[in-house]
């Protein structure tokens, strides 16, 4: 056989049973990946409440909004709360996170999984726990100078965050209990 077909014919096998390898381990993690990340964001809702003393038993999943990126809404009626499972895309990858308010006010932010650099984007997300926590549910995040100055330089991330959660605050204040 002549040797310019054993090369690109031994490299096409490789690289099919690369292929073939790779599809089969994405699809053996895949549910495990799922369950961990539902597991993720059942325990932010009770740690997000924790200062109500909520307990697992006191959410419940409603209608998931109609907005970009929101993939279940819980609400807390013991509290008047509600937090929005959300899935955006960031500068390098999917941004799964959880945020929660209620008594007209963010409780707080839970990162499930996101794929953005250290030193960028990933920094942010990190720090949002601290940010918004506390803050009034009337503030939106991109008129808020401590959010857009902790944005600088991280904007491809920033900014579809600060825009989801607005979604999420939206819709919070126009709930009625």
């Amino acid at each position: 056989m002549n040797k310019f077909l054993k090369l690109p014919l031994f490299l096409g096998t490789v690289v099919g049973a690369c292929g073939l390898l790779l599809a089969v381990v994405y699809k053996s993690t895949e549910k495990k990946i799922a369950s961990n990340e539902l597991a993720k964001s059942n325990q932010a809702y009770v740690e997000l409440f924790s200062a109500y003393n909520a307990s697992a038993s006191d959410f419940e999943v409603v209608d998931t909004p109609n907005f970009e990126g929101c993939t279940k809404k819980v609400v807390n009626k013991t509290v008047n709360g509600a937090c929005y499972n959300m899935s955006i895309s960031g500068r390098n990858n999917t941004i799964k996170f959880v945020v929660a308010f209620a008594d007209n006010k963010y409780v707080g932010y839970s990162d499930i999984a996101n794929g953005e650099d250290s030193g960028y984007g990933k920094d942010l997300i990190e720090s949002m726990g601290d940010l918004v926590s506390g803050l009034s549910a009337q503030t939106k995040l991109l008129e808020y100078s401590t959010y857009t100055s902790a944005m600088a330089g991280k904007s491809a991330t920033g900014e579809p965050l600060a825009k989801a959660i607005e979604l999420c605050r939206a819709d919070y204040m126009a709930m009625t209990w």
